[in-house]
């Protein structure tokens, strides 16, 4: 999965993790829907592959820190590919269409 968090600057910073489980959180009588998820270091390699869009190709260099996130910070599916020379993060992302 691919999830977005504020940077120390303030804008949003990308990651890329695989969910281990979700889990309903209540706190002061509201509700949210957690994961707790495996955070990945990686490598676009997305335009060295052919692609025009940064992101869609990242190779896994190692696995990070264990977090909980808000489902609602979850941004894309990915697949993982098992390759000789490594393992890539495959990213599936919806095209938004403008409608006329």
């Amino acid at each position: 999965m691919c999830f977005s968090q504020k940077g120390d600057e303030g804008g949003l910073v990308r990651q890329y993790g695989r969910v281990q489980c979700f889990f309903l959180h209540e706190y002061r009588n509201s509700k949210r829907m957690l994961a707790y998820i495996q955070v990945y270091r990686g490598k676009d390699r997305s335009v060295e592959s052919g692609y025009t869009q940064e992101g869609k190709i990242i190779e896994l260099q190692r696995e990070g820190r264990m977090e909980v996130v808000d489902v609602t910070a979850i941004d894309d599916g990915i697949g993982v590919l098992e390759a000789a020379r490594g393992r890539y993060l495959i990213i599936h992302r919806r095209t938004l269409e403008k409608e006329d």
